[in-house]
């Protein structure tokens, strides 16, 4: 009857012990590639964030990356850029000169503190006035207002690149305080205002 077990030589390799009989024997077991991510766990949305693993063990190693929004590809380094809050998780799984495989990874945390950038002009003429610009953010914008200063506003849906061209009919002729807020999908908020002149 053979007797199995495992046991660890003097270099701290494991090995696989049979014993049958009065004959011993020791057959080495595949060690897999020790493996370290290292990067930011923390990062900005809109910023490009590198990653980069190390394997120790039985070399030369091949590397392939999961990252997100990103296509795997075999490198010792990966960078990404996120485009959204949240928690995300770049992988990498490692192989070594046996053909032993380890999986290893770091945990990700996007955020977003920027507030939206918001820009607008004014054009048109007497009481029917017209107003461009855009609203962006990387992270996204949830909601854009406009006040027009005489007591109307209106809910916006930005266009392409964040595209903005509301129109507005004044009632009367004056100065105005037009403001227009946009709020990001992580609750920042910015303001953008304007002093307008309606004629007659």
């Amino acid at each position: 009857m053979a007797v199995y077990g495992l046991t660890l030589s003097g270099n701290g390799r494991v090995l696989l012990a049979a014993t049958h009989g009065r004959g011993v024997y020791q057959l080495p077991l595949p060690a897999r590639p020790r493996v370290r991510v290292s990067g930011r766990a923390r990062v900005e949305v809109g910023t490009r964030a590198r990653y980069r693993a190390t394997a120790q063990g039985n070399g030369p190693f091949s590397f392939e990356w999961a990252v997100p929004g990103r296509p795997a590809k075999p490198r010792g380094a990966r960078t990404f850029v996120a485009t959204r809050p949240g928690v995300r998780f770049v992988k990498v799984q490692v192989t070594d000169a046996d053909g032993t495989v380890t999986l290893a990874g770091r945990r990700v945390r996007v955020v977003d503190t920027k507030k939206p950038a918001v820009t607008f002009a004014v054009g048109g003429r007497g009481r029917r006035l017209s107003f461009g610009g855009n609203v962006v953010d990387p992270g996204g914008i949830a909601r854009v207002r406009i006040s027009f200063g005489d007591g109307s506003s209106r809910a916006l849906r930005p266009g392409r690149r964040g595209y903005v061209a509301p129109r507005h009919v004044y009632r009367r002729a004056g100065s105005f305080t037009v403001r227009v807020e946009a709020t990001d999908r992580s609750g920042n908020r910015a303001v953008a205002v304007e002093r307008v002149r309606a004629g007659r």
